[in-house]
Order: C-alpha cells, then structure tokens, then sequence
C-alpha cells in the first residue's frame, strides 16, 4: 500500500505520526474554552508524546491544573505517575476494565458533583 506523505515536524512515537498542526489548533481552542469557563475539560488522552517529548497536549497541563473547573484526562497506567508529577497533584483514578466500565459514568458524574467515589483498582 503506497505511504501517507507527512510533513518533516511530524511528532513520532513507535508506529503512530502525529501531526502538529492539529495539536496546536487542538491547544487553542482548549485554551479559548478555559477562558470562557467551561463545565468541564476533557482531554483524551494525555500519553507518551506530552510526558516524554513535551509535546502535543503538553502545554495545557499548567493551564488545565490550575483552573478554577474540573478537568478528565485519560491517561496509560504507566503514566499515571508521571501526570500526577506534572499537575502536581494527585489525581482521582477511575480504573477503566471490563468490570468496571459500565459503572464509570456514574463515578466521575459522582466524582465531579463532589462526591467521594472509592474504587479499589482491579485485581
């Protein structure tokens, strides 16, 4: 199969291209939602490319920490620590298995109005 052209500033990381372009228009609109106020930031997800190489969504990581609203950000289990490092706080976790997945709504619904959700992580 004949390959994707990419452009030379493309962000690399195993078998996956990432463009930068679409990470910085990504950022700005993110950055114009924290302005506004939002209910909520969600960003899907924060990995490698942010908490490794400093790039894609690694800009927002200060901004989303210290805002005044609640933020979702999915992250690997490998690199829970180093994103509770870098928001210098410690996150809440919801464990996302197939045991646990039709119940998550309703934990970060819970966890988002205030309520204390305890989930022990999976076995």
């Amino acid at each position: 199969t004949p390959q994707t052209p990419h452009r030379a500033d493309a962000l690399r990381r195993g078998p996956h291209i990432f463009d930068p372009a679409a990470f910085a228009w990504a950022t700005e609109r993110v950055r114009r939602a924290l302005d506004g106020g939002p209910a909520l930031v969600i960003i899907d997800e924060i990995g490698p490319i942010e908490l490794e190489m400093g790039g894609g969504f690694a800009p927002l990581l200060g901004p989303v920490a210290n805002c005044a609203v609640p933020a979702l950000l999915v992250v690997r289990q490998s690199l829970r620590q180093a994103l509770a490092q870098r928001l210098g706080q410690p996150p809440a976790v919801f464990w996302v298995t197939e045991s646990t997945r039709e119940r998550l709504p309703q934990d970060i619904l819970a966890a988002l109005l205030g309520r204390r959700v305890n989930r022990p992580a999976p076995a």
